[in-house]
């Protein structure tokens, strides 16, 4: 994982495309801390497949691809 510094990036985009990949790698592990208080780990990384999984079903119910509208 990198860690952002003041001055790394360029513009304030990059500083949110690097915000939004910290975040994205991390939910799980944010939320196992922050809101289940979980110490074994497990629980947010769970809720992030369970996401995962749901947002696929729903797409491949609609035909869309991946990729944003």
């Amino acid at each position: 994982m990198k860690i952002y510094r003041r001055g790394d990036c360029d513009s304030i985009n990059e500083l949110k495309i690097s915000f939004q990949d910290f975040l994205f790698a991390n939910l799980g592990e944010l939320m196992n801390q922050h809101v289940f208080h979980d110490k074994k780990s497990v629980a947010g990384q769970v809720v992030i497949e369970l996401g995962r999984a749901e947002t696929y079903l729903i797409r491949c119910s609609r035909a869309q691809t991946g990729e944003s509208p």
